[in-house]
């Protein structure tokens, strides 16, 4: 009987499927902690720089933390959840600031 908690499922070292249309996507978390303390670390395997991670929290079986990537200032909620296959299924929204300029018409 295995009695280990779907958080403890989760720990270890974790990267996106290939393949992607993108390189931005090219990531290793890392999952460690208790429940009551999770932790998470990443980084993109392009170029090795580390996310910052913070508001870490497990809540319903759903690992939820923001990102942020120092070298392009994009910031994210990550949601990681089991899915059926034994991995985990990733929902991630960012944040995009851009600045518009008025089209003369």
């Amino acid at each position: 009987m295995n009695t280990m908690s779907n958080y403890d499922k989760l720990k270890g070292k974790w990267k996106h499927v290939s393949p992607w249309d993108s390189d931005d996507y090219l990531a290793l978390y890392e999952i460690s902690g208790t429940e009551l303390a999770p932790l998470v670390t990443g980084v993109d395997l392009n170029d090795s720089e580390a996310f910052v991670i913070s508001e870490i929290s497990w809540s319903n079986d759903i690992l939820s933390f923001e990102s942020y990537m120092p070298s392009t200032q994009r910031k994210g909620l990550n949601k990681f959840f089991l899915n059926a296959n034994g991995k985990i299924s990733s929902e991630f929204t960012f944040t995009v600031i851009e600045e518009l300029e008025r089209e003369n018409t």
